[in-house]
C-alpha cells in the first residue's frame, strides 16, 4: 500500500473518531432538547459515520468503488460542514482551516493522486 493511501486511511480513521465524539455530543443535545431538525442532523451524521466505517473495512480490497466512495463521502462531509458553517454565520478562513475543513480536503487530495489511482486500479 503506497504511503498516500495509508495516509488517507489514517486521516479517514481520525475523522471517523472525531465524528463519533461529535455524535455523542449530538445525542446528548437531542435528548436534552428534542426537535426534528436536530434528530435529522444526528441521523445524517450517524449514516456518514457508518459509511466511513464500511469504507475503512473494505479498504484492502483495492476496488475502485472504495476509492470513489471515500471521495464522495468526503466531498459530502465537507459540503455539509460548509453549509452548517454558513447557516450558523461562522464561515471564516479560520473555520475552513479547522479539522472539519482540512481533514476531508486532505483525504480527497490524497486519494486523487496517481499512486492511489494505481493502487486502487485492480
Amino acid at each position: 500500500m503506497p504511503a498516500t493511501v495509508q495516509a488517507a486511511l489514517i486521516l479517514l480513521g481520525l475523522q471517523a473518531a472525531f465524528s463519533l465524539v461529535g455524535a455523542v455530543f449530538m445525542v446528548v443535545g437531542v435528548i436534552a432538547d428534542f426537535s426534528g431538525p436536530r434528530l435529522l442532523l444526528l441521523l445524517c451524521g450517524m449514516a456518514i459515520i457508518g459509511l466511513m466505517g464500511w469504507l475503512m473495512s473494505r479498504w484492502r480490497s483495492r476496488r475502485k468503488l472504495v476509492r470513489w466512495g471515500a471521495i464522495a463521502v468526503e466531498v459530502a462531509v465537507s459540503c455539509g460542514y460548509l453549509v452548517l458553517a454558513m447557516v450558523d454565520g461562522e464561515l471564516h478562513w479560520a473555520t475552513l482551516l479547522g479539522p472539519g475543513g482540512l481533514l476531508p480536503f486532505s483525504v480527497v487530495v490524497l486519494l486523487l493522486l496517481p499512486p492511489a489511482g494505481r493502487w486502487f486500479d485492480r
